[in-house]
């Protein structure tokens, strides 16, 4: 691992990652550059990937998908309706709403898909995958409900949802069934279990 870090040490994310790989005894090799003057050799290989687009537009677009939806499809809020049958209905109205702006992102970036920019595979599906992927699992078996309203009215949508999660490299590092059940059963107790089909106890 070789980890590039602001000379200045003024970067929360740097020593975050610092912290981590310290503490876990992880070797690295550690990269110090001035923030404000990194080479451009170096910034070239962070931004020109196939990943992440050349065009300065759809770049900034790649970002602010990124940024937003971690704000949208909050995974982490509605996990308060594990085990809570008071809250159920909220977390589902607020997960139908966050699936709703995906959809209105998609369809402004490309009409038909099936990932954010269009045919081009992004970074902006890689960050969004994850958090639709546990978001239809706590919908499956916490919320029990039918298919989100939104999925079921827009093709787009569900070709999105299709394509970023059928891709080998998605699926190669997302939990499938039955390690989420193992998970949340660990986490929650109880409080899951309960709620689940009694199939799948």
């Amino acid at each position: 691992i070789t980890l590039y870090t602001d000379i200045e040490k003024i970067c929360p994310y740097a020593n975050r990652v610092l912290t981590t790989l310290d503490e876990l005894k992880v070797p690295f090799k550690r990269v110090e550059l001035p923030l404000f003057n990194k080479p451009a050799c170096l910034i070239g290989s962070m931004t020109a990937s196939k990943l992440y687009p050349e065009d300065p537009i759809k770049r900034a677009q790649v970002n602010a998908m990124i940024v937003h939806a971690t704000e949208k499809i909050i995974y982490s809020r509605w996990l308060k309706a594990v085990g809570d049958e008071s809250k159920k209905a909220e977390a589902r109205d607020d997960m139908e709403a966050g699936f709703e702006w995906l959809n209105e992102q998609l369809l402004a970036h490309s009409e038909t898909g099936p990932y954010f920019l269009g045919e081009t595979y992004s970074v902006a599906d890689i960050a969004v995958a994850p958090l639709v992927g546990r978001a239809l699992y706590l919908l499956k078996y916490t919320l029990q409900g039918d298919e989100l309203a939104i999925v079921k009215k827009s093709a787009r949508l569900r070709n999105f949802i299709d394509a970023a999660m059928a891709r080998p490299s998605f699926k190669a590092s997302f939990l499938n069934d039955d390690e989420y059940i193992a998970f949340m059963t660990q986490v929650f107790g109880e409080k899951f279990t309960k709620d689940l089909p009694k199939t799948t106890v």
